[in-house]
């Protein structure tokens, strides 16, 4: 069961798929987490195209596309 959003909380997609997954996307999402407080953002792994794989790692923030998310800057991109 999906944690219910606070009013300016985002929702952050990461994409798990195979391409984005070879490009870092769990750390992406390990440094989302570890990152953002619980009022800041809800992380989730989807296992879903984006349709930007050769960009990729890619998020969705509040369904807009992020491409090539560096896991070092994950966090400060979202912000």
């Amino acid at each position: 069961m999906e944690t219910p959003k606070a009013p300016s909380q985002a929702t952050i997609k990461v994409c798990i798929h195979k391409d984005c997954a070879l490009r870092g996307s769990q750390d992406v999402y390990q440094n989302l987490k570890e990152g953002l407080a619980p009022e800041e953002a809800v992380v989730l792994r989807v296992d879903e195209c984006f349709g930007f794989c050769e960009e990729g790692p890619n998020i969705a923030l509040n369904d807009n596309i992020l491409r090539g998310v560096k896991p070092f800057l994950a966090v400060e991109q979202v912000r």
